[in-house]
């Protein structure tokens, strides 16, 4: 396991917990720079964990394996707390539980869940999941939603989950679980520079880099400097192509569904707003990189990047 170096925190004068607190009590996704948050990629995610482009994953997953709902989960690295809100909001869930490494972000879950009118029925409160202290056998499913591989003691924090578990609880995880740290295959760098190559100007515009008067283009995508994940969030995938294995010590598999994201995560990055969901031509491209995520996928060039993984504990 690859830990920050002690260099990196004399240098910036924050330890590598903190830098995350801070880093996730600032972030906001958007949905014209991050890949998932556009609508034709959440139709092809969706068809992959459900079977159906239009159907949900969290009310397929609810519909499979809690048909009568949860009376108390537990979502960790909560965030600010969406998650839960939907839960309680659709009636999924009687109550929920959350706790985040960020006081930011626990603190704007608090009010966020307060303005819904939910907060007699979610409990935050700051943690790390590194080092879990949770009360055994207290709850019926345990929530990881693209939080797992930012654990750098999975063991630790799998049993953890394993014993605040029921028995007939589940642990279900919606993760990033690619290679650690982005260190991707050159195989699988060289396919998404080609589609850069051949893809219009228009759409490789940089979303966020880019002024009015000063347009900047993604020419390439580049291998990931894991001092820029330490200097940034060291706990970036610190261990996430450890999930599945690791998983397995401690859960017996009741469900997987591989989803991709080989290609669109990098790809996209950063440009997916580019692409009109209202235009043929721009949906039919994004259609085309799907097809050719799940033909690399089954010609086992590359094991699927992101994954919904359900488990029972194990005695």
């Amino acid at each position: 396991m690859r830990l920050p170096k002690l260099g990196n925190i004399l240098r910036t004068g924050e330890t590598p917990l903190e830098r995350t607190a801070k880093h996730w009590a600032e972030q906001v996704s958007s949905d014209q720079v991050f890949w998932k948050g556009h609508p034709v990629i959440r139709r092809y995610m969706w068809r992959r964990l459900t079977g159906n482009p239009n159907k949900p994953d969290l009310q397929d997953l609810f519909e499979r394996h809690f048909p009568g709902g949860v009376e108390c989960g537990l979502s960790l690295a909560c965030g600010h707390g969406s998650l839960e809100r939907q839960m309680l909001r659709r009636g999924w869930a009687r109550t929920m539980h959350g706790f985040d490494l960020s006081a930011g972000a626990v603190e704007n879950a608090r009010k966020l869940a307060a303005e819904d009118g939910m907060d007699d029925r979610v409990e935050y409160w700051v943690g790390n999941f590194n080092e879990p202290d949770l009360p055994d056998a207290r709850y019926d499913a345990v929530f990881s939603y693209s939080a797992s591989h930012h654990c750098a003691e999975l063991e630790r924090m799998f049993d953890a989950v394993r014993r605040t578990l029921k028995p007939d609880g589940l642990f279900v995880i919606n993760e990033y679980m690619g290679p650690s740290q982005f260190q991707f295959p050159q195989s699988q760098i060289d396919v998404i520079n080609e589609i850069l190559a051949i893809l219009p100007a228009k759409y490789r515009l940089s979303i966020n880099e880019s002024k009015p008067d000063k347009p900047v283009y993604k020419e390439r995508f580049h291998p990931i400097d894991t001092r820029d994940l330490e200097a940034r969030d060291p706990s970036e995938a610190i261990r996430s192509g450890e999930i599945r294995s690791v998983f397995g010590d401690y859960f017996e598999r009741v469900d997987y569904r591989p989803y991709g994201g080989n290609l669109f995560q990098f790809l996209m990055s950063g440009i997916v707003g580019n692409f009109d969901p209202d235009d043929e031509s721009d949906t039919s491209l994004i259609e085309m990189i799907g097809m050719m995520e799940e033909k690399l996928e089954a010609t086992g060039a590359f094991e699927s990047d992101c994954a919904l993984l359900v488990g029972r504990p194990l005695a």
